[in-house]
């Protein structure tokens, strides 16, 4: 439940140090475990069962509000970003504009029928009071509450808070004095003791805290010193949120005790006599449900307390609510339902209000917070939250509380400025919160609270609007002393609300009550960089301060040019940072330029560099520099992060426990107990942030963060290239030699070590003679002296000093340069996170004798080794040759070739051969003119595993010359292997054939002429060329294994199967653009959409065996959890390559080309090569821990196989396989599992398990659905369900039994499966034999056999079958579909009343299971649902000669009808909302007949010319349809054909797009027809608005 606070591991340890407070059983209920020692209010055994049986009470409440509430998390930003794109698609005005069109996520309803984010009804009064009155207030509640709100870890800061009201300031004016003493009704301050933001969680503060509060509420003279009871503040508690757990207490079961329930449930044992220590602030609820469990845990705290004091009364418990959650400002009559009879109330922050909004909003690009330079917020932009919570909680007879005012003076001398203008501040914001009918605020420190109550009463007198000789106006010429600032106050109290008057019935209302309809601000934009850096300067010392054991902060402000100081706690830091999270996230304000801003400030903190209108109060010292640090990377993480915590304690908390406290480095120990939470989610930030620390310089580490192997030769080229801004630039971060060392850095600290190390006379002397001298030289060259500073003491750094004074400028720019690279060397190999990738990769190539090798790391070249032996290095751009590589840039130019000519893949080869001058046809009589284009891409009709090379002194022969047999060169005849397209069988043969027809149709042209206008349009003709002999052109020399280069340097291999030349680097751009087209549905460059799709579908036909992958065309696929890759291998005589391209996924575009000129000793080398680069890449999908040990026994394999056979061992054995999600939260135990021989078996082979895993078919636990999970595969199912539309026959998986068995029942179950059940399936087994030369065998012991949907088979064997002894079983589905669980059961295992409903084989029928499949009470699509006048508003906005989607819901367009929308209503393809998941859009069952097909029937929004219809497959990955057609109604009535039968199954969890052609009139309505079923999240029909248009 807190896994998200605490690291596993780090609360496993707490966990097993702590000791039980009890000597019972340690599993017994009514015990806590502690951490020693135990806290003081911890020893009694009264405190210790009242919080262990409370927290079994709540337990499982809390765990589901808090599961609601991520889930709540997920369902916003989901629909956020669906909301936010739509407003763009429709050109809707921003949000800050005040138009009412603009669409958000209020009123929303998820899965539940839950509003998630609005009211709680459409006609739910939430701006108005609705229900009953709540309990009455105690007299101690009742009155106005001017509460100052602080900690109570400090004694001494205890006892002021509780005799706040003696707390003057100096000179304060008699009358202040008049007016408190002439209140009829005097009410004492109040005191909030925070227990939450303001206070860092230690322990040690946490239990002073307790103590001193109970001290205070114990009237303890040593708190009140004497003051009268009747002047001492209420104290009331704000309790810890509801996520936080204890550190230090845990439950019996090793369970973390949550905080607030500690805090609460002790309190209320320890006070329950003083109902007026009762009263609890509760902050960050979200919503009426989160406010139910509190009034739960208060019960259940009451109720046991009662059970030990029964003179206490229960409802003595008050609650004050915190409504600083933008969510919860809606609920605020449910919440007081909720917590009736503790609800008293309710307060309105604005600090973690407004971080909550921006939270509600952070997938809207549009949304921008307040900027947090603006110090009037209050006034301005949180009046319809302020009059809401005093109209309904006022109006239900409770407390309506303002928020805080936090700016204090830096003095609290009457004539300070800071004072004064503080001073003025206090009476807007209290004026401004009576005013809005609020009865009360906070205030950040005891002295305020006399003038404060003052204002109260001035104001509720009427006095603020009287004669000039009102007390009132008294007041406020008696405390200001400034005149100008006395009349503007007086104006402001006469004048009108600055915020305005406020509609709670104007549609605008919601948005204003959440601070998203306000403009950008007029004082500095959000983007600005002195914003960016304001917020960047206070979050750094806060973070640094909370670190250290402060978190109550005052940090510096200005107001009106006076510096002041605003107190801060936690909400600072979440305002700060959602809002710089915006900034960068959306691409308003450059990441890097973050990053940089963020280095500037630490360093001018840690330096103490004076700055104007900054003054840091939060300074470095011997405790801020060891937090300063973490502070940093906390940052960093909480704006760089693209998937953030939701709250900053989240990554805090880990720090507040002794075990990291107290390490040398606590950043480094929080990232060993849990490297996944706190490493950087973006690597190129982290590498950014690391290489900028290293040097300081913006182009440097930009450039070197694009990296994935340090280059060192690269870094020094780059410093070497610095202009002399860039030195200074760098310079800048960099300790001044001399510099003291409290204020240099932790590397510059470590370099400059020596010149610290000696404290004689000798040494002080110099490094004072450095400081002045340095201040010359910096003086006279305008960079200050730079020298690395690594072992050197202070003498030998003056000696170097004077040596350089009287150089010349550019002398010392050179000097400065090289001192600057020394520096960062330094730096870089110091430290242990710099990779040492490329000195790795030098040693394996030594270590297998290999003569060189190129590499391009996703993007990066990296080189070792030489091209000729003794005669030329490798450099980047040294061609190699790439071997079979050419076979996939074949393919994308041959795809392309033919498609350009309107020749189908399916054409036949003998087809087009026929149609040249070439004699040649594939001659088998059987499959020789079956064979399509598509099969020579795809390995799945022809011979010729390898080919074979020409040495490249000789006469490169036509390659029409190898195709029937050539034995100079060893070339076989071509021939068919099989029935085209069924098997796979590597072919070189293919690409020949496929050469050949190219060569012929274009008369005779050289690949290499063909192919040169596609390469260059790639941005590779320089780097990429099928010629043989490239004019001046590096290209590296082959070596077979023994060293011995190949005859000529190298051979020519024909050019598609093997022969271009080129360097991973030209390699990889070509890959970028194969990927940037797959994943855009215009193309890129030459290679269309298409052609990326169908290249990279991949299919198997034996491919896996072969391999490790699946084949494409040209190209090999591979999967690796969530990502796919590209994949090809090449060998040729001399020379071994591979890429490794990850083309679509969280990791799309990392990728690896190694070219080697080596033999087998080479691919040795490149596979353990890419071992140690994809341990450096972190691919998600990849466990680098699967890699074996580079050694394979090759004897046995076929030459030309040991590349992928080398390959798929060593390296595609660490990819793992890409699933669906698993079950985690299963259904009941099934009262069979102990019978079931089935369960626990092992799986062994599965040949799909797309939609769901097969392991569950061997689950314990009865099958569960859950009809709001989906994941990135589809629905998630507790059953084994194959995609659709197999290709084969059947599907297969094979377990292992536990133990060998004999069955007697088996039960086939496919529960929840309806509609996508498998129709059929088989069971075998594999009999058990005795003996030493005893082979297993396979029987069958259920035949083929019917399944209906949601239903059980059962089946009773005959004795025959039930004495075979069976270890292995084998469940065939026919032909694909869902399985939810296999039962199998041994004689007399079952109940003879169940047994006996197991029938012979013959008889047995499918019995309907009878529970109901469960379904959500709301659709999970996000409906878009127009009224006619949306509509009309939507054409409005478009333009004649504009694009736009005329099926599109949002313009007029309509489904007609449907043939079946069995798992979705077909209606939502047209919504203008982006799909969700794959339940958003039209899904039909799986069907089983021949032939078989479904369709839509829709309206378009008018008669149009459609252009393209795009098909929107994103979350249909298994399910799409084969094929798809489409017509059209023509304006004379004739259903005319736009789309002919089209293959579609390649754009799964993609888009296909197809252009209609210009002879298709206009049509008025259009048919989608799927073969032979499946699914489609969107259908666009793209056209321009024509003139005729009703707009």
């Amino acid at each position: 439940m807190f896994e998200a606070y605490l690291p596993r591991k780090l609360a496993a340890e707490l966990g097993a140090v702590a000791q039980h407070t009890a000597t019972q059983d340690e599993t017994a209920s009514g015990t806590l475990r502690v951490v020693p020692p135990v806290p003081e209010r911890l020893q009694s055994e009264e405190a210790v069962k009242l919080v262990a049986a409370v927290c079994d009470d709540t337990h499982q409440e809390l765990a589901n509000v808090l599961a609601q509430r991520q889930k709540d998390r997920a369902f916003i930003d989901q629909r956020t970003r669906a909301v936010a794109k739509l407003n763009a698609k429709l050109g809707r005005a921003d949000a800050k504009s005040g138009a009412n069109d603009y669409a958000t996520i209020f009123g929303q309803r998820d899965a539940d029928g839950r509003v998630v984010v609005g009211p709680a009804a459409p006609d739910a009064p939430y701006a108005e009071p609705a229900g009953e009155k709540i309990a009455p207030l105690p007299g101690f509640l009742q009155g106005e509450h001017v509460t100052v709100f602080g900690l109570a870890d400090d004694a001494k800061g205890c006892s002021k808070s509780l005799r706040a009201a003696e707390a003057r300031l100096a000179h304060e004016p008699a009358i202040v004095e008049k007016i408190i003493a002439g209140n009829k009704t005097q009410h004492p301050p109040r005191w909030g003791v925070d227990f939450e933001d303001s206070q860092t969680p230690l322990r040690e503060t946490i239990e002073a805290a307790d103590a001193n509060l109970g001290a205070c509420l114990e009237r303890d003279t040593k708190m009140t010193h004497d003051t009268p009871t009747a002047h001492l503040a209420q104290a009331f508690k704000r309790l810890p949120g509801l996520a936080l757990p204890c550190t230090y207490v845990f439950r019996a079961n090793g369970e973390p005790v949550p905080m607030h329930v500690l805090e609460l449930a002790v309190h209320v044992l320890q006070h329950w006599a003083r109902p007026e220590a009762l009263v609890f602030y509760v902050p960050k609820l979200e919503n009426e449900e989160e406010a139910r469990y509190v009034a739960t845990l208060i019960a259940s705290i009451e109720k046991r307390v009662k059970a030990v004091h029964s003179a206490y009364t229960l409802g003595s418990v008050r609650v004050l609510v915190v409504l600083e959650n933008a969510r919860a400002i809606f609920r605020a009559n449910e919440i007081a339902d909720a917590l009736y009879p503790y609800f008293a109330g309710a307060s309105l922050g604005w600090h973690d209000y407004l971080a909550a909004t921006a939270r509600l909003y952070k997938e809207d690009p549009h949304f921008r917070i307040p900027v947090k330079a603006d110090t009037s917020i209050v006034l301005k932009h949180v009046k319809a939250s302020h009059e809401l919570v005093a109209r309904v909680v006022k109006g239900r007879g409770g407390l309506a509380i303002g928020g805080m005012y936090g700016v204090l003076p830096l003095s609290w001398d009457p004539a300070d400025a800071s004072l004064q203008i503080a001073l003025r501040g206090l009476f807007k914001d209290v004026i401004t919160q009576l005013r809005r009918g609020l009865e009360g605020f906070w205030l950040a420190d005891p002295r305020y609270v006399r003038v404060a109550t003052a204002i109260v009463h001035a104001w509720r007198a009427g006095s603020g609007t009287d004669t000039p000789a009102s007390c009132f106006e008294q007041l406020v010429r008696g405390v200001l002393h400034n005149e100008a600032h006395q009349e503007e106050v007086l104006a402001f109290a006469r004048g009108e609300d600055p915020a305005g008057a406020v509609d709670i019935k104007a549609p605008s209302f919601p948005s204003s009550l959440v601070v998203a309809n306000v403009p950008e601000s007029e004082q500095i934009a959000n983007n600005d960089a002195n914003e960016v850096r304001y917020n960047i300067f206070q979050s750094l010392q806060y973070l640094a301060d909370w670190l250290g054991g402060n978190g109550c902060v005052g940090l510096p402000a200005r107001v009106d040019g006076i510096e002041v100081l605003v107190l801060d706690d936690l909400a600072t830091v979440e305002r700060s940072r959602w809002e710089l999270w915006a900034e960068v996230h959306h691409g308003r304000f450059a990441l890097e330029d973050f990053i940089r801003i963020a280095h500037e400030e630490l360093n001018a903190i840690r330096r103490g560099i004076p700055r104007e209108g900054k003054t840091v109060h939060v300074t470095w010292n011997s405790t801020s520099s060891k937090w300063y640090p973490v502070a940093m990377e906390l940052l960093l993480k909480f704006v760089c992060d693209p998937r953030p915590v939701d709250f900053v304690t989240e990554l805090l908390l880990t720090f507040t426990v002794d075990r990291v406290r107290e390490t040398e480095s606590p950043w480094e120990t929080a990232l060993a107990y849990e490297p996944a939470k706190f490493s950087f989610q973006d690597n190129y930030a982290a590498r950014f942030h690391y290489f900028f620390e290293r040097c300081g310089a913006m182009r440097f580490a930009r450039t070197m963060a694009k990296t994935v192997a340090t280059d060192l030769k690269q870094a020094r080229e780059l410093i070497h290239s610095f202009d002399l801004a860039e030195v200074i630039e760098s310079a800048g971060f960099h300790g001044d030699i001399g510099q003291g060392a409290g204020k240099l850095d932790k590397l510059a600290s470590a370099e400059q070590a020596r010149v610290f190390a000696s404290a004689d006379a000798e040494a002080d002397a110099a490094r004072t003679r450095l400081r002045d001298l340095g201040a010359v030289y910096l003086n006279k060259f305008g960079v200050k002296f730079l020298v690395s500073a690594k072992g050197k003491s202070a003498q030998e750094l003056l000696a170097v000093l004077e040596s350089r004074i009287d150089n010349t400028a550019a002398q010392e720019l050179e000097n400065a340069r090289e001192a600057l690279w020394q520096i960062t060397a330094k730096r870089l190999g110091d430290d242990a996170a710099t990779d040492d990738l490329i000195a790795k990769l030098e040693t394996l190539r030594s270590k297998h004798g290999v003569a060189g090798a190129s590499f391009c790391l996703s993007g990066q070249p990296v080189c070792v080794g030489e091209a000729c032996l003794d005669k030329a290095v490798v450099e980047p751009q040294t061609m190699f040759e790439i071997a079979s590589l050419s076979k996939t840039i074949g393919s994308a130019f041959a795809i392309e070739y033919f498609t350009a000519r309107g020749i189908s893949l399916d054409a036949p080869v003998n087809d087009l051969l026929a149609q040249t001058q070439s004699t040649f046809r594939i001659k088998n009589s059987k499959y020789g003119d079956k064979v399509f284009l598509w099969h020579l891409m795809s390995h799945s009709a022809l011979n010729m595993h390898y080919v074979n090379g020409v040495p490249l002194s000789e006469t490169m022969p036509e390659t029409r010359d190898f195709l029937e047999g050539n034995e100079t060169y060893g070339y076989p005849p071509i021939d068919v292997v099989g029935k085209p397209g069924t098997l796979f069988q590597y072919s070189g043969g293919g690409f020949l054939v496929l050469q050949h027809l190219i060569e012929q149709l274009e008369g005779g042209k050289s690949i290499d002429a063909l192919t040169k206008p596609f390469l260059e349009q790639i941005g590779v003709a320089d780097e990429l060329t099928f010629n043989y002999k490239p004019e001046n052109a590096p290209v590296a020399c082959g070596y077979d294994d023994e060293g011995q280069a190949i005859v000529d340097t190298r051979k020519m291999f024909p050019s598609f199967a093997a022969g271009a030349l080129g360097t991973p680097r030209a390699m990889t751009r070509f890959l970028d653009v194969l990927g940037e087209a797959y994943r855009c549905k215009d193309g890129s460059g030459p290679i269309s959409h298409d052609t990326a799709v169908r290249m990279l579908h991949g299919t198997d036909k034996g491919c896996r065996e072969f391999m490790g992958v699946l084949m494409g065309l040209g190209v090999f696929v591979g999967e690796a959890g969530p990502n796919r890759f590209a994949i090809h291998q090449g060998a040729n005589d001399g020379f071994r390559a591979i890429y490794i391209h990850c083309f679509d996924g969280p990791d799309a575009g990392k990728s690896v080309s190694a070219f080697a000129n080596g033999d087998n000793r080479a691919m040795f080398f490149i596979a353990e090569a890419c071992q140690a680069i994809l341990r450096v890449m972190h691919i998600e999908g990849i466990n680098v821990d699967r890699f074996p040990a580079a050694s394979v026994d090759v004897e046995k394999i076929p030459q030309e196989e040991i590349v992928n056979y080398g390959y798929k061992n060593l390296v595609f054995v660490a990819f793992e396989p890409t699933l669906p999600a698993g079950i985690e939260d299963r259904g009941p135990l099934d009262p069979l599992a102990a019978q079931n021989v089935f369960v626990g078996a092992n799986l062994e082979h599965v040949s799909s398990q797309r939609f769901a895993r097969a392991c569950n078919l061997a689950s314990d636990h009865l099958p569960k659905f859950d009809p709001e999970l989906f994941c990135p595969m589809g629905k998630v199912m507790d059953s084994w369900e194959t995609s659709r539309h197999n290709p084969e026959t059947h599907d297969t998986a094979i377990f292992s039994l536990v133990r060998p068995a004999q069955i007697r029942y088996v039960v086939f179950s496919t529960k929840y499966h309806l509609g996508n059940q498998a129709e059929h399936a088989r069971l075998s087994a594999r009999v058990v034999e005795e003996g030493p030369a005893a082979t297993p065998k396979w029987v069958e012991i259920v035949a083929k056999t019917h399944l209906e949907g949601h239903a059980e088979k059962r089946i009773v064997l005959n004795d025959a079958q039930a004495a075979l002894r069976v270890d292995q079983i084998q469940i065939e589905i026919f032909p694909d579909g869902g399985l939810s669980r296999i039962g199998l059961f041994e004689d007399g295992s079952l109940p003879d009343a169940l047994a006996s409903t197991f029938l012979p084989f013959a008889e047995a029928k499918c019995i309907p299971c009878t529970d109901p499949i469960p379904s959500t009470k709301k659709p999970l699509q996000l409906l878009y649902e127009p009224t006619p006048s949306e509509v009309a508003r939507n054409r409005q906005a478009l333009t004649v000669g504009q694009e736009f989607d005329a099926a599109s819901l949002a313009y007029g367009g309509e489904l007609v009808s449907v043939t079946n929308q069995h798992y979705g209503p077909a209606g939502q393809v047209f919504s203008p909302y982006i799909p969700l998941s794959m339940h958003d859009g039209f899904e039909s069952a799986r069907s089983r007949e021949d032939n078989h097909h479904e369709e839509l029937v829709f309206r378009l929004a008018m008669p149009v010319k459609v252009l393209r219809v795009e098909l929107d497959f994103t979350f249909f990955v298994n399910n799409n349809p084969r094929e798809v057609s489409i017509e059209g109604l023509s304006g004379a009535g004739k259903w005319v054909e736009m789309v002919q039968l089209t293959p579609v199954k390649a754009f799964a969890g993609n888009t296909k797009v197809i252009k209609i052609d210009s002879s298709v009139p206009d049509i008025s309505q259009a048919r989608l027809k799927v073969f032979p079923d499946g699914g489609v999240n969107r259908v666009r029909m793209i056209a321009l608005v024509p003139p005729s248009a009703n707009i």
